[in-house]
């Protein structure tokens, strides 16, 4: 029988994020380049996960509520572990004897480290969804002190992470120099952020105009883009002849009787329904680490994008064709303002190009191969 790889991930059981597009590329990836074996997976449920997973998986409960999650990253874990799912997973670990394991995060440095004092012939994987301690160290500024052991148990996390995995594949070159910084990381692997091509490309005509002013903004209401999108709505908004249109959940009660000019969606499924009636898509994100899964789909989608240069970062090669940075609110109202007529076709054939050559699966699935297959592991797994 052929050894298995194993792919533990945080993220496939956040229904409907970012980071779940994020991980089921990765999972992807990882069964592609196995195609001879079974991958089996490992994740962590904290909500209802409508993907369904097809091969071996194990799922196992995440935390419950804000104390679960605190009392365990006092205790070191994070990410839905705990001594009890760690018990299960090291067990499962010397039962099926894997040659190869993936953790889709950084969080698990603590169980990596005793899977090397487990069997140090174990390749460990590490996908870098961002820079952890960083996406830790901004909700404690902006959110609560009840981050704070969170931020030193991701610090620690991290570190062991870094120390104990034999590849670590991160998504930006920023991430890569800040992992550096933190951590002393200097071998450390880049494979930009993807997601599945769903565009109808039969779609694609030059000749359709939007006939009036709208804006598209497409995300949750989590703290990264709450802080953001409240910035354009406030200091922006109100000095531009554009409408904005919000899709996502968890808006309504964010943005509350402030409704003049804004539209909320809410969460729809079908977004290519969505990108189908605009040409312009907003990302005024003003923090965090990683690439932002809702550029890479607007790219997809063939939209023009207004960003700041966090929102880009990632992003290499981008030009004035397809995109334009703005960093303060009034390079965000001076360019909306002198270009109303300028960028009003639906579909931005450039932004489409530049999705196929730097971003498509099977870009990133290259890049993925030549990385694992630098271990020079048996071909019993490959």
């Amino acid at each position: 029988m052929k050894s298995k790889a194993l792919f533990i991930s945080f993220a496939l059981g956040l229904n409907n994020t970012g980071g779940q597009k994020l991980s089921l590329s990765n999972l992807k990836y990882v069964k592609n380049h196995h195609k001879n074996c079974n991958v089996d997976i490992i994740y962590f449920k904290f909500k209802e996960l409508s993907t369904r997973m097809e091969g071996n998986y194990l799922v196992l409960e995440g935390y419950e509520n804000k104390f679960t999650t605190l009392y365990n990253s006092l205790l070191g874990f994070m990410g839905g572990m705990s001594l009890k799912n760690e018990k299960i997973i090291l067990k499962k670990i010397k039962n099926k004897n894997y040659s190869i394991i993936y953790f889709d995060s950084s969080l698990y440095g603590r169980t990596i480290k005793k899977i090397k004092k487990l069997d140090k012939k174990i390749h460990i994987i590490t996908f870098f969804h961002n820079v952890e301690f960083d996406f830790f160290k901004a909700k404690l500024k902006s959110e609560s002190i009840f981050f704070a052991p969170l931020l030193v148990s991701s610090f620690f996390n991290e570190r062991s992470t870094v120390k104990h995995s034999d590849k670590k594949i991160a998504l930006t070159s920023k991430d890569q120099a800040k992992l550096n910084i933190i951590y002393k990381a200097s071998d450390i692997d880049i494979i930009p952020l993807s997601i599945e091509d769903d565009f109808s490309v039969t779609k694609l005509d030059r000749n359709l105009i939007l006939r009036d002013n709208k804006l598209l903004f497409v995300g949750s209401s989590f703290f990264g883009n709450r802080e953001g999108l409240l910035w354009f709505i406030k200091g922006v908004l109100p000095f531009v002849d554009y409408e904005l249109h919000i899709v996502g959940k968890g808006w309504e009660n964010i943005i509350g009787g402030n409704k003049k000019k804004i539209k909320i969606l809410g969460y729809i499924e079908n977004l290519q329904d969505v990108y189908d009636s605009y040409s312009t898509v907003i990302a005024p994100i003003l923090s965090g680490s990683g690439m932002k899964t809702k550029i890479v789909e607007a790219f997809m989608y063939a939209k023009f994008v207004i960003g700041t240069n966090k929102a880009f970062d990632g992003f290499n090669g981008i030009t004035e064709e397809f995109t334009q940075v703005c960093d303060t609110k009034m390079e965000f109202i001076q360019f909306l303002n002198n270009n109303k007529n300028t960028y009003r076709h639906i579909y931005n054939l450039k932004s489409r190009d530049y999705y196929n050559k730097y971003l498509s699966p099977n870009v990133c699935q290259i890049k993925f191969n030549k990385i694992i297959n630098e271990l020079k592991i048996d071909e019993n797994i490959n």
